[in-house]
């Protein structure tokens, strides 16, 4: 299976720019998970892709945000609504859950968008309960989005230790190790990938 994710930014503004990449390229992925899809026509997106089944998951209380996931139409789909990460006044978050089969192999896939200058240990908390499900079934999973958060500081900065430890402890292997985004000369690594198990083909953007 493979997968991709960007942070796109408003899929309203963008949605051209995301299918001619997509065209571009030689594989045509599985799984085209995307955040801040922000709440706006979000409906007339669901068709852009041929072939592709539309999930998503918006912000109540702005346009800003939301997370949305492009599945491919050869894997039957299930929502995991008992996964789901609930929203609170420190801690807001999108994030959507799926159980995807094909040829009786099974994978869960998750997309994410935590919104910045949110209580890390609030969501790291949130995210233990969900991953340790997750760890205890014997299913390869594809966790993707922006974290907000930047993983090169995990040395340094004792909250962002504490999320990584978690995802380790679970199981999770972070596939994406270069920065991704560039902030007044700083290298930032906070839109990422994570996997359990093999047999999944990654790409972060």
């Amino acid at each position: 299976m493979s997968a991709i994710h960007f942070n796109i930014r408003s899929l309203n503004r963008n949605h051209h720019a995301l299918c001619q990449f997509l065209e571009m390229l030689v594989l045509q992925f599985d799984v085209i998970i995307l955040s801040e899809i922000w709440a706006i026509n979000i409906d007339f997106y669901c068709n852009i892709l041929p072939w592709y089944t539309f999930h998503y998951d918006l912000p109540k209380d702005s346009h800003v945000g939301g997370v949305g996931i492009y599945i491919s139409d050869t894997f039957t789909q299930c929502e995991l609504n008992e996964y789901k990460i609930s929203n609170s006044n420190v801690s807001r978050v999108e994030n959507i859950w799926l159980e995807v089969t094909r040829n009786s192999n099974k994978y869960i896939i998750g997309g994410i968008y935590r919104h910045p200058n949110q209580n890390v240990q609030d969501f790291t908390v949130k995210m233990k309960e969900v991953l340790g499900k997750i760890s205890a079934q014997a299913l390869p999973c594809v966790l993707a989005g922006d974290f907000n958060m930047d993983l090169t500081k995990c040395i340094h900065n004792n909250q962002v230790a504490e999320y990584v430890d978690n995802l380790l402890t679970n199981n999770f292997i972070p596939v994406t190790v270069m920065p991704t985004r560039i902030h007044i000369l700083l290298p930032l690594l906070i839109t990422f990938i994570t996997r359990k198990d093999l047999g999944i083909r990654k790409m972060c953007m």
